[in-house]
């Protein structure tokens, strides 16, 4: 996805960035962390895909705030240098996050180009290093290079529009695709004979999630969309009849309950300490940040357990960025859709797929375990923390672990087979070739999932012994 976006970007000769490199996987003390690890670990799971978006072209990288086995991401020669450009062959330019992301001027020796979002150590304190000595000149003549070189390949080339308008955005392709992405990335999780529904079903909704404009981040990354069909908007739309209500003993008088649960950028977003100031505004208090529970909060289970006592044909829309643990009330309800922060068109997107207008087809993007005690150990005020190579289904293979949803799970309204699988070998790819034949009464699209290993690899045994050692194209 990074290197598509990177790519589609580009295309309009927009310069793309990807970030944060690397290792930032701890929000809240991200400024401070020390994030521990062999090098095994990192080439395996906290390089390869910033380096398929570096090989897609993408143009410039952001360092992460978090330091990298001692040393701050900005300042790290071997992940900068090292790795980025002997190794990978990056040509573009480096720059720091945003405030806070350079500590010295000797962060450019080390490869970092720019300091964003102005130059407080590669101002004054950068020109004093460089009259002492303690920087060469010549890492100067290098990032101005590798800076002004980039801005000039993209300045110089054609634009593919001839201009661009305010009116694209948001046009009418634009919303078609924001709803399609909405539609394919909803993973159905359960499904006991609920979905899909009648249109004349008589449904009732519930949760403060349900008539919320939810669609995710509120730090960096928001996203302002001209407007936002929430689920209750979207529901109502398709199904005349709904009500939405907030006893939840009225889901008894109903065909089916429709609880929307889930989070807000408040317990997921991006993490602003107070006092913080971004842009023009300055943060009161904290906001965002990791979570300390990957359940959902009391209340909303509260309400799933009362709604679905009073109906037993009740549905749970889950709105979350990442791993929601149900265990404690899914068996308590006939169906339960993830559908992560779908967008300005995510309540029409909910709709064709509750209605039937659109199988489910997403996977999910990782594994859901029963048990939080079964994920690595988090800390997420750590000063240090070391990771290891297994998480998600890799760890629960290794250690043998029943997971609630697998990497890679998602239910559909039909059955597909597949059949006939060759696996053959091109220069220096592997090709493989699978039929795959819609066997039930619904269209629906099916996404291939290859799992593949290395025969007799040791690497996943701690005692030596054979065993496939699982990786995921």
């Amino acid at each position: 996805m990074g290197a598509a976006l990177a790519t589609g970007i580009q295309h309009h000769n927009v310069i793309a960035t990807v970030k944060h490199f690397a290792a930032n996987s701890i929000e809240n003390s991200r400024f401070k962390v020390d994030v521990r690890m062999d090098e095994r670990t990192l080439h395996e799971v906290y390089l390869p895909h910033f380096k398929t978006i570096i090989d897609a072209g993408c143009a410039s990288v952001m360092s992460a705030y978090n330091k990298l086995n001692g040393r701050y991401a900005a300042h790290s020669h071997d992940l900068l240098t090292k790795i980025l450009r002997d190794d990978w062959e990056f040509s573009g330019f480096v720059h720091s996050d945003w405030i806070m992301g350079v500590y010295g001027p000797d962060g450019a020796a080390a490869g970092c180009d720019i300091e964003n979002p102005e130059p407080i150590h590669y101002g004054a304190k950068l020109i004093a290093a460089l009259e002492s000595g303690e920087i060469d000149g010549e890492v100067v003549d290098t990032a101005c290079r590798r800076i002004l070189t980039t801005l000039y390949r993209f300045a110089a080339a054609p634009d593919p529009l001839p201009d661009y308008f305010l009116s694209l955005v948001a046009c009418d392709a634009h919303r078609a695709l924001a709803r399609e992405a909405a539609v394919k990335s909803a993973v159905l999780l359960k499904n006991d004979g609920l979905l899909p529904l009648n249109r004349d079903a008589r449904i009732a909704v519930f949760g403060a999630l349900a008539d919320l404009e939810n669609t995710g981040d509120n730090g960096s990354s928001k996203v302002r969309a001209p407007y936002v069909v929430t689920p209750w908007q979207g529901l109502k739309a398709r199904f005349p009849s709904a009500i939405m209500s907030d006893d939840p003993s009225s889901a008894g008088s109903c065909d089916v309950a429709i609880v929307v649960a889930g989070l807000t950028a408040v317990e997921e977003g991006e993490f602003i300490p107070g006092g913080f100031t971004l842009g023009a505004d300055t943060t009161t208090s904290s906001i965002g940040g990791d979570r300390r529970s990957l359940r959902l909060p009391d209340d909303q289970v509260a309400l799933i357990r009362a709604v679905s006592a009073a109906n037993e044909r009740t549905l749970v829309v889950i709105v979350a960025g990442s791993a929601i643990l149900s265990s404690e009330w899914i068996g308590d309800v006939a169906g339960v859709i993830q559908t992560f922060y779908a967008g300005m068109e995510g309540g029409h997107a909910l709709a064709d797929l509750i209605d039937g207008s659109v199988s489910p087809s997403a996977k999910l993007p990782f594994t859901v375990m029963q048990d939080e005690r079964d994920y690595p150990f988090f800390d997420p005020d750590a000063d240090s923390i070391e990771y290891g190579p297994y998480h998600g289904y890799t760890l629960a293979e290794r250690e043998g672990l029943a997971v609630q949803f697998g990497f890679g799970f998602g239910l559909s309204y039909t059955n597909f087979d597949h059949d006939g699988l060759t696996v053959r070998v091109e220069g220096d790819a592997v090709i493989a070739d699978v039929d795959v034949t819609n066997t039930g009464d619904v269209a629906g699209d099916e996404v291939i999932q290859l799992y593949v290993g290395f025969r007799a690899s040791i690497a996943n045994d701690p005692n030596g012994s054979s065993r496939p050692s699982l990786a995921c194209r």
